[in-house]
């Protein structure tokens, strides 16, 4: 196949994954009757993650960028780091348009996909190949921005569960260790069985239910100006695959966080969050990001396998009525 089919391809299925046409039936019925509840985000624009956006904020995100590859408009966090205090000001001034009058740049919203053959993998097959998305350095850096209100809003409120470690300041994949080992331990030193179920979702980010973000973040009583600019973030997005030097037609994302978005792995902690409430009594778990463990110990197993199958089905329900 020439250059362009393959690109063309490989975009056909990757965009495939973030549509909705891979779920069941009875799944898309049910999140599209969710979908009726109109979210309103309006009021409280005197919120301090509602203000204007000041130069210290800025600096302070360009400080935090390491040189990657530019995406479509073809400007690099190098030029952004060299830019003149006119040019810094001017940058300001454009963020904090786009804040105020809640518009989304339409190039913002354009990936380029670099294709990446995973290990061991048929290289015939599209799937097995990962997407490396390429975005606007000026959108990323933007992010970085509207990230630390956000992160500071959802630790402030103890919003997200004290089992995700996945991407929190001062937390890693030991603290998700550590709750298991602690649990092991006092397990045998109680002469107890503990039965432990390990998940991975499949596609987790590509397959994130986007209005369910939007509805966590009305719940959590965010209004104003930061929801309202992360619906648009998330919306109209779409991306083409390059192969070589060649690229495929724009295809829509339809569901799912953007790739190689700073704001993605916060938004997916939201959307993910809930889990762990819906679990029944007495089941222990652990998160890191879409890596969940859920354990429970009895002094007989018959009773450890009962209490964690009632678990498994919970589970099961919880992701299928939030779209993963």
């Amino acid at each position: 196949m020439d250059g362009l089919t393959v690109a063309n391809t490989m975009a056909e299925a990757f965009a495939k994954v973030s549509s909705r046409d891979s779920r069941p039936l009875a799944v898309r019925h049910e999140l599209i009757a969710k979908e009726r509840t109109v979210l309103d985000f309006s009021g409280n624009e005197n919120e301090s993650y509602n203000h204007i956006f000041t130069l210290r904020d800025l600096h302070s995100a360009l400080s935090l960028c390491s040189d990657t590859s530019p995406g479509p408009d073809n400007i690099p966090y190098a030029m952004l780091r060299h830019l003149g205090e006119e040019a810094i000001s001017f940058l300001l001034a454009l963020y904090n348009r786009i804040w105020l009058e809640g518009v989304f740049p339409s190039g913002w919203r354009v990936a380029t996909i670099l294709p990446f053959l995973k290990p061991g993998k048929d290289s015939g097959v599209a799937l097995n190949y990962r997407p490396i998305a390429l975005t606007s350095c000026l959108c990323k850096l933007f992010e970085k921005m509207v990230n630390v209100r956000l992160v500071y809003i959802l630790e402030r409120g103890d919003f997200l569960s004290p089992s995700q470690s996945g991407f929190r300041k001062h937390r890693s994949t030991t603290d998700a260790l550590v709750r298991l080992e602690a649990a092991a331990c006092e397990a045998f030193a109680r002469h107890q069985h503990l039965l432990c179920v390990f998940f991975d979702l499949e596609k987790a980010y590509d397959t994130t239910w986007q209005y369910g973000i939007l509805q966590q973040l009305h719940l959590y009583g965010l209004r104003g100006r930061l929801p309202r600019f992360l619906k648009e973030f998330l919306s109209g997005r779409s991306f083409s695959v390059r192969v070589g030097t060649t690229c495929s037609a724009s295809v829509a994302q339809l569901e799912g966080v953007p790739q190689g978005s700073v704001l993605s792995v916060t938004l997916f902690a939201v959307a993910i969050n809930a889990i762990a409430s819906s679990l029944p009594d007495g089941i222990a778990n652990s998160m890191y990001v879409d890596d969940l463990a859920i354990w429970f110990a009895a002094s007989r197993m018959s009773v450890a396998e009962r209490r964690m199958q009632l678990a498994l089905d919970m589970v099961s329900r919880w992701t299928g009525s939030h779209g993963f």
